[in-house]
């Protein structure tokens, strides 16, 4: 049994020393290499140049001053049959939820007759799900039963061109723009409302009394993202700022030649250097997440494959507290030295002088360690 648990130990270290080291390597690897780029293109760019050619057959980087987003085509709203909403932005999104039985269970322990048992209470309420809950896998279905289906179905409709000027974005593009806002149905006209639908707190529902609803009732809200026109009563045009590759009057993704890929949209006037600043301080922070993830991993996995000094140390209660805080210093110490050198093979490249300074940090532990052992004295 100890064999298995030890053995069982070790793989489980394994697998956390691997996947700090991974972690690691991307965030001093790739990561680097992107806050690089970041950095250059904002130093390169800083005039925001700006190409409006669109005959323009080689790909250039575009960097797109403030514009305004606009649907293309025959510029048509998007629109929903089923309740005549119409709306002039990028995306239309349904959310329907259902009035439905929900099982909430509360379990405790008790002793009896020197056995351990636990009692389970279950209560069942109503409410508004967007997700069909089985009635079938509740404790007492009787009396608590959902419908099998939904009257109406959640859908997100989104626009199938995207301009902002005389360019069309591109899917990449297009999926950043998610800031989505509920329509407002205060001023809806009531009189194109079917007869089994009304109107409350800017919800479709599908009964005549909203404030009092029953099991299987459905109520729909609409959301939209990203308006494409000044004429719209739900407010102007969507600005947006943009780094991405022209080619003709495409917007794509610019690939770099270390495999990255620029493809930047903000829903905001911006410059050129606050895009990339923006960009470079994300990045900065996902990278330290990253590092941080790694760093937690490592430590864990030294602390692991210490366990068994403490436990053979375990039945004497002073000496298992000692060691066990030993333990936790020598893990702290050998996972950030550990991390300092990984992350600094990573900036060798970018910045040798920093590397040089990780690595110096990193076997700085082993001179103090050296330095505190007394002097051996001669024979």
């Amino acid at each position: 049994m100890y064999v298995f648990l030890a053995w069982m130990q070790l793989d489980i270290t394994q697998t956390l020393f691997h996947g700090a080291g991974r972690l690691k390597s991307f965030c001093s690897g790739c990561l680097p290499s992107h806050v690089h780029l970041c950095w250059v293109m904002s130093k390169k760019f800083r005039a925001a140049l700006v190409c409006l050619d669109k005959q323009a057959v080689v790909p250039v980087i575009w960097l797109c001053l403030p514009s305004y987003l606009c649907r293309g085509g025959q510029k048509k709203p998007l629109y929903d049959p089923n309740y005549k909403v119409v709306v002039h932005a990028v995306k239309l999104k349904r959310q329907v939820e259902m009035y439905q039985w929900v099982e909430y269970h509360e379990s405790r322990d008790y002793q009896e007759n020197g056995e351990t048992k636990t009692e389970t209470t279950y209560t069942y309420n109503t409410e508004w799900k967007p997700e069909l809950v089985n009635s079938r896998n509740f404790d007492k279905e009787i009396g608590h039963q959902n419908p099998s289906a939904m009257a109406v179905e959640s859908v997100m409709v989104v626009s199938p061109e995207v301009r902002t000027g005389p360019f069309i974005l591109s899917k990449g593009l297009v999926e950043q723009i998610n800031n989505f806002q509920t329509l407002s149905l205060g001023d809806f006209p009531v009189f194109n409302l079917d007869p089994f639908l009304s109107i409350h707190d800017d919800y479709f529902y599908h009964t005549p009394n909203p404030r009092r609803p029953e099991v299987g009732d459905v109520r729909v809200r609409f959301s939209f993202a990203g308006l494409s026109s000044d004429n719209s009563r739900h407010g102007p045009a969507q600005t947006v700022s943009i780094v991405a590759m022209q080619r003709g009057e495409q917007l794509l993704p610019f690939k770099t030649r270390s495999g990255d890929t620029l493809e930047i949209l903000y829903l905001e006037e911006l410059s050129a250097e606050e895009v990339f600043a923006r960009e470079h301080q994300f990045n900065s922070m996902k990278t330290w997440g990253l590092r941080a993830a790694g760093w937690a991993l490592m430590f864990l996995g030294i602390q692991l494959s210490m366990q068994i000094i403490y436990t053979l140390v375990d039945w004497v209660p002073v000496l298992r507290e000692l060691v066990s805080i030993g333990l936790k210093i020598f893990a702290l110490c050998v996972s950030c030295s550990l991390s300092l050198i990984v992350i600094g093979f990573g900036w060798l490249y970018y910045r040798p002088l920093v590397a040089v300074a990780l690595g110096a940090l990193a076997v700085l532990p082993i001179f103090l360690a050296r330095s505190g052992l007394p002097a051996k004295k001669n024979a």
